[in-house]
């Protein structure tokens, strides 16, 4: 089960007897834990009753969806028994789903922990919460509550009739070319369609509530992005949701040195290039970099497409900074974008024979080079300058390949 049509379907049942106060909340944690679910995403919303401006946030069968600025009291006890209600008759039996009931934002240390390091020990909670199976799901569940928003964006979800749910994925349920518009209409809205790829970003492949989301970094634009697609959309829709979230902000990525990298972080690093990039069985593209501190391997793996041209262009020497998340043993970072900070313009090669104009062959340690077809000799390598295809600057991976909460280049937050 998507874990956003949880809150989708409390705001269904519940809108007309309590007031939602502020965006209902999407928060991703860390991307590399071997035991997450596909997104590894939590949800929060906040309850009670509303006062101030009031803020459009959705569409429920026809009907508008509004949240308050603030409140002012809260929510009746007997919402934490409907709200229970809804979550068992939603969540799949064999997940470790967590529920919690609380009045007061946890630390926000909590979240910053869960996103970018491993939290194996369910925390204490000071407050009413429910757990089913071994109850994982507390962790994601207290990390949405602790989360600040201090880096934000927005994603304006769609949610097909349940009756809908198992159709096939596929781009003709939408107008590909009103949605390969949208970025161009919209200059806040990111990841809606790869256009390198020609690919429809915003369409889930899985089967599940969502038919679509729309993304970006102003709410008022999702929300009428979303609507202009719901319009020409050739499936059912029963509803749209805009959330809040910590997608696309890099708030995974932590700074540090090669010899600081642990199990499951998500990094960047600045480094030198050691060896020259070597494509391995799969089509992926490996390079391996080093800082004073030690070395590692970085990897583009083939979903990420032309983004490995430019791994494979670089050559020892190339001073870079990577980003990406470490998955386990092997230690090796998967690469989610690389600023090129220097390149280097001569390198180190093997002499050309002045007669044949072929490249001289090494006869081993320290005995020098010889032509294969004349047999002229020389004594040593020589530095020859290179012409380069690639050039400073920050490269990523397309948006199709584009992890949940990496930062796009076109956005600033």
């Amino acid at each position: 089960m998507c874990t956003t049509y949880v809150i989708y379907q409390i705001v269904k049942e519940l809108h007309k007897s309590i007031d939602i106060i502020g965006y209902p909340c999407l928060v991703r944690l860390n991307p590399n834990i071997p035991w997450k679910t596909r997104g590894n995403g939590a949800v929060c919303i906040r309850i009670g009753k509303g006062c101030g401006k009031k803020i459009k946030i959705g569409f429920i069968e026809g009907e508008e969806i509004y949240a308050y600025e603030r409140s002012y009291g809260n929510p009746p006890q007997e919402i934490i028994k409907e709200v229970y209600e809804i979550v068992e008759s939603l969540r799949e039996k064999s997940s470790d789903t967590g529920l919690i009931f609380c009045d007061k934002k946890p630390e926000e240390r909590f979240y910053y922990t869960a996103v970018r390091d491993v939290i194996d020990k369910i925390p204490d909670i000071p407050c009413t919460n429910f757990f089913w199976n071994k109850g994982r799901g507390l962790i994601g569940a207290y990390a949405s509550l602790a989360w600040r928003g201090r880096k934000k964006t927005y994603e304006c979800l769609a949610y097909l009739p349940q009756e809908l749910w198992h159709i096939d994925r596929d781009e003709n349920l939408l107008d590909v070319d009103l949605i390969k518009c949208l970025e161009k209409k919209y200059s806040s809205l990111f990841d809606c369609y790869d256009y390198e790829n020609e690919y429809v970003v915003m369409l889930p492949r899985s089967k599940t509530p969502v038919l679509y989301g729309v993304r970006g970094t102003n709410a008022e634009d999702c929300l009428n992005a979303s609507l202009e697609v719901m319009k020409k959309c050739k499936a059912k829709i029963d509803g749209i949701l805009l959330f809040k979230t910590n997608q696309g902000t890099d708030d995974h990525i932590v700074k540090k040195k090669i010899s600081e990298i642990k199990d499951y972080n998500s990094v960047r690093v600045v480094g030198k290039v050691s060896e020259k990039p070597k494509i391995i069985r799969g089509g992926h593209v490996i390079v391996k970099i080093r800082d004073n501190t030690g070395e590692i391997e970085c990897a583009a793996y083939e979903p990420t497409k032309n983004f490995r041209n430019v791994i494979m262009n670089l050559v020892p020497g190339d001073v870079v900074e990577v980003y990406g998340g470490v998955c386990g043993y092997p230690n090796t970072i998967n690469l989610e974008k690389i600023k090129i900070i220097k390149l280097v313009d001569k390198v180190v090669r093997n002499p050309i024979c002045k007669k044949c104009g072929i490249r001289m062959e090494s006869l081993g340690k320290n005995k020098g080079y010889r032509c294969p077809r004349c047999g002229k000799k020389s004594k040593g390598k020589v530095l020859e300058k290179i012409s380069r295809e690639i050039n400073i600057g920050t490269y990523e991976v397309p948006p199709a390949a584009r992890r949940h909460l990496s930062q796009p280049s076109k956005i600033d937050l």
